[in-house]
């Protein structure tokens, strides 16, 4: 049986909330970042998004969306000159290592000034890979992979594939609701725009039909009257596909507009979540999936998270106390403000400490008395 690919931690220095002595965050098959409004999850969820924008060569559009290189490092240019970072990797007993430094320049923007990839195998055969290059625009990791070392490969692809999903967006103007391109199939997309095109292409493979009503299965659990989608090209130019359904004994014909909210945001996280395991991204960043989402169906969403997070590494931020007690106390991160330093600190909970608490009440309730710090 093959190994999972497993992010095992992340250093962070400089970056928003986060100080020059930085904070590790050390991950599992499945993280739960949980803290108060204000206490950096947020930032942390902006870091990843930097990392793919990054990785696919769009640093400096990420750079000006965002405000300028002054509102990424922490409290601005004139107290952190640079952001740095190391990712740890672990796969088949070899353990790989990503690192970069990106450095303040004049027109308030950032350039990596240090990067460097090493791997080291389980006879501790080591590979490092360094580059220094002044002004730099963008990685150079994947120039480190040729024919003759494929060694950074995996971290390469891996890194390039962080995508954080953000379903928020269920407005009338929202891309779930809109036509998406049909031939849009390969990956969902962070704010679910090609969720028709993506549930098309599975209802119609005969490959993957049975993962498809898998999806319908656990929407019908929360959507009882949901009998199935109704997935077919336009009739003009048979390009586009729109997210129409059908209900339970009834011939009329639904679109994504007569879905609420939360409805349309479970849809696309079943679906995100229920993919055949070869399609799944190696590593899924949910922001609040819990958001405008019933008890029951917060209930069934993390079942499915327990489940899938066998088969890929899953990071969650949440402030949903219900949520939490879902999951096991060994994967729950606190994300705190130090009122003193003004910086983001990340603290894994202390089960023996917990241990007598939690006999008598449940994860969301020392939550709640703030037991668990991170209040709600």
């Amino acid at each position: 049986m093959s190994q999972k690919f497993l992010m095992q931690s992340i250093d962070i220095k400089g970056f928003k909330s986060f100080n020059a002595e930085g904070q590790k965050l050390e991950l599992g098959d499945l993280t739960v970042l949980i803290g108060a409004n204000g206490a950096g999850k947020s930032n942390l969820i902006s870091f990843f998004r930097m990392i793919t924008n990054m990785m696919n060569d769009s640093l400096h559009k990420y750079i000006g969306i965002n405000g300028g290189a002054d509102s990424l490092l922490y409290l601005g240019a004139k107290k952190t000159a640079q952001i740095e970072s190391q990712f740890k990797f672990s796969f088949n007993n070899s353990v790989q290592n990503y690192r970069f430094i990106l450095s303040y320049a004049a027109g308030d923007t950032l350039f990596i000034s240090e990067e460097g990839s090493d791997w080291q195998s389980e006879t501790g055969i080591r590979i490092s890979e360094m580059t220094k290059a002044l002004g730099k625009k963008e990685t150079a990791l994947s120039k480190l992979v040729n024919k003759e070392n494929t060694k950074f490969l995996a971290v390469n692809n891996l890194l390039k594939c962080f995508q954080v999903y953000h379903f928020h967006d269920t407005t009338n103007a929202s891309p779930m609701r809109k036509n998406s391109y049909l031939n849009d199939n390969k990956n969902l997309k962070s704010d679910g725009g090609n969720l028709a095109a993506i549930l098309y292409a599975q209802k119609n493979s005969d490959k993957w039909n049975n993962y498809y009503k898998r999806i319908v299965e656990h929407i019908r659990y929360v959507l009882p009257e949901f009998e199935d989608f109704v997935l077919e090209p336009d009739i003009y130019s048979g390009k586009n596909i729109i997210l129409n359904w059908r209900a339970k004994y009834s011939d009329h014909l639904f679109g994504p507009h007569q879905l609420s909210d939360g409805s349309l945001r479970f849809i696309a996280l079943m679906t995100l979540l229920l993919r055949p395991k070869e399609l799944l991204p190696p590593i899924i960043i949910i922001d609040e999936p819990e958001l405008g989402l019933h008890p029951s169906a917060i209930s069934i969403l993390a079942n499915v998270i327990n489940f899938v997070k066998s088969e890929t590494q899953i990071i969650i931020a949440t402030q949903s106390p219900n949520f939490v007690d879902e999951f096991e106390p060994s994967e729950i991160v606190v994300v705190e403000k130090d009122s003193i330093e003004t910086c983001t600190k990340l603290r894994r909970l202390d089960i023996c400490s917990l241990k007598e608490w939690l006999e008598e009440y449940s994860l969301s309730e020392l939550w709640e008395k703030n037991v668990l710090g991170g209040k709600p």
